[in-house]
């Protein structure tokens, strides 16, 4: 009888944890395809900025770039808002996932205000600063978070989170640091070449935090399908 009442307990623990990962999982994987199409909108921006450039020419006013970067600028908005609410949703489970799609939105709409209303003034610098501060205080804690949810899931990937949110760390600091130095004559071809390796490195960063989020969205629907040593742990 009390091997059967720990064998229940058992099964509604997984199930508790197979449907928390399993939604987990689905969201993560919205998030991936949420950045995806955040970088087909850059090319798009790209290649539309160039046609609008050849009207404006062509025109003799500059109609076109303007209505292309409100189009463009309100896509990207709408984008950005979705992933923080997203992310918001995954707070369910942590609280820091929570505040960490809140900084995500504020961050974002600083970078918009500028950009359609305040650029090339002391407010639009003021906006700039804020939003970039937000967004290295939001991948802290997203990558902290992610590290805690995903341990169940496969250690392996937490680990991983452990190592990318150091990376993003030493790398922010140093691309920062980088800039500052510029300003100093002596080094400042030094400091400028530093710069261009941390701006690469965090590329490199940014492209390995989608990779995660492909690994960790698997990790966490193959938990909820039992396909993990956890999840064997408790059949």
């Amino acid at each position: 009888m009390y091997g059967d009442n720990i064998g229940q307990e058992n099964e509604e623990a997984y199930r508790s944890l197979s449907a928390k990962y399993d939604d987990l999982g689905k969201k993560t994987q919205t998030l991936c395809y949420i950045i995806i199409a955040t970088i087909v909108q850059v090319v798009l921006v790209f290649v539309f900025a160039i046609v609008a450039v050849a009207i404006d020419y062509t025109t003799g006013s500059e109609a076109a770039s303007t209505l292309f970067s409100i189009i463009f600028g309100l896509i990207g908005f709408g984008i950005s808002i979705f992933y923080g609410i997203t992310v918001m949703g995954m707070g369910k489970y942590d609280e820091e996932l929570k505040t960490a799609g809140i900084l995500y939105i504020v961050s974002a709409v600083c970078t918009n205000l500028n950009n359609m209303f305040f650029e090339d003034t002391w407010i639009g610098f003021i906006l700039e600063l804020a939003a970039a501060v937000l967004s290295v205080i939001y991948m802290i804690k997203f990558a902290t978070s992610m590290e805690y949810l995903t341990f169940n899931a496969d250690s392996s990937v937490a680990d991983s989170w452990g190592k990318f949110k150091n990376a993003f760390i030493i790398v922010t600091v140093g691309t920062v640091a980088s800039v500052f130095l510029m300003f100093i004559p002596i080094i400042r071809i030094l400091a400028a070449l530093g710069s261009i390796v941390f701006i690469i490195a965090l590329i490199v960063v940014y492209i390995w935090q989608i990779v995660l989020l492909f690994k960790t969205s698997a990790a966490m629907r193959n938990f909820s399908k039992g396909d993990s040593k956890v999840a064997k742990f408790f059949e």
